[in-house]
């Protein structure tokens, strides 16, 4: 990976971070609502395997319905990079592209691992290396809706 790419994803990852109100030391168990809508669990999310925290997001998301107004929709946002469960698990979900299993933890090495995935099926990766920083800022934004566009919206 080229010098140019690292400095970005390591910009990238730590601009997220704190748009998603994750770049505390603990950020990597951080979930919707700082843990207000958490299941019950003896575990912080980054020693739960993937098959544990799909659950435990199903659990969230009937917690903390209504929180956006509808009554019906809730949220399972999880982690550092606040991936929800369709992201994740859903029918073009991030754990196989990652390379990972459900018996796998989602440690925040694997969190990272996920963020690469999301990266490269946005063609965020490729846009930066044809040196189109607009065009994967704007990527970007279409994913976390915390980050601005390339024209600040």
């Amino acid at each position: 990976m080229s010098d140019r790419r690292n400095k970005f994803l390591e910009e990238l990852k730590s601009k997220i971070r704190r748009a998603e109100g994750t770049a505390s030391e603990d950020g990597y168990n951080t979930t919707y609502g700082y843990g207000k809508y958490d299941p019950s669990s003896d575990k912080k999310v980054t020693e739960m395997t993937f098959s544990e925290l799909e659950k435990f997001q199903e659990g969230l998301i009937n917690n903390s319905r209504g929180t956006f107004g509808d009554p019906n929709q809730g949220s399972s946002a999880s982690g550092a990079y606040q991936f929800t469960k369709k992201t994740l698990f859903g029918k073009n979900g991030l754990l196989s592209k990652a390379g990972l299993s459900m018996e796998d933890k989602f440690t925040p090495e694997n969190q990272d691992k996920l963020l690469l995935a999301r990266m490269k099926q946005n063609k965020v990766l490729e846009k930066i290396s044809t040196g189109k920083p607009k065009a994967a800022q704007d990527a970007i934004a279409t994913i976390w809706a915390s980050l601005p566009d390339s024209k600040g919206k």
